[in-house]
């Protein structure tokens, strides 16, 4: 009767525990950072949406600053021209998300957008987020001043304003 392994047995048990290993890894990271990658988002599309109900909330005009080379969602009290006091910074680039901004459709040489007293956005938002070798396009939308714009223009002349424009609009009238 035999007691114990031999060299060659237990070189061949941690060859195969190697290999498994070298399979699941990957696998392992890149679960983490999908889940990293849907966190972000969810934490970047809340962010939007709550600059708009504190904006209406207090009436002032916000301003959102998506900050590339930081990784940061900043919002400021004021209009670009004349910021007021930081309101909040999200890094995105820490845990728990460890993103990085790769891209955005903001035409603003600094990654401004506002949101006026109303709730209104200047523009949809557009931002490629990356988590290790994925990325991630989240698209910031909410109501803009353009489309109340083109709602007044579309109601016609014939008087309401904008509230006439925007009924005349949804009815198609």
């Amino acid at each position: 009767m035999r007691r114990g392994f031999s060299l060659i047995e237990l070189v061949l048990v941690i060859i195969v525990i190697g290999m498994v290993a070298a399979i699941a890894v990957p696998r392992v990271s890149s679960g983490q950072s999908g889940k990293r990658l849907s966190a972000a988002e969810k934490r970047l599309v809340t962010e939007f949406e709550s600059v708009s109900d504190l904006a209406r909330a207090k009436g002032r005009t916000h301003t959102i600053q998506i900050h590339l080379s930081q990784s940061e969602f900043r919002v400021y009290e004021g209009s670009p021209g004349s910021l007021g006091p930081l309101v909040r910074t999200v890094p995105m680039s820490r845990s728990p998300y460890e993103v990085r901004f790769e891209t955005t459709n903001i035409t603003h040489p600094q990654g401004y957008l506002t949101v006026d007293g109303f709730g209104m956005y200047s523009a949809n938002a557009r931002v490629r987020i990356a988590a290790g070798s994925m990325t991630r396009t989240v698209d910031l939308v909410g109501p803009v001043m353009t489309s109340l714009k083109e709602a007044e223009e579309s109601g016609g002349g014939g008087g309401g304003g904008l509230l006439g424009g925007l009924v005349n609009g949804l009815l198609g009238g």
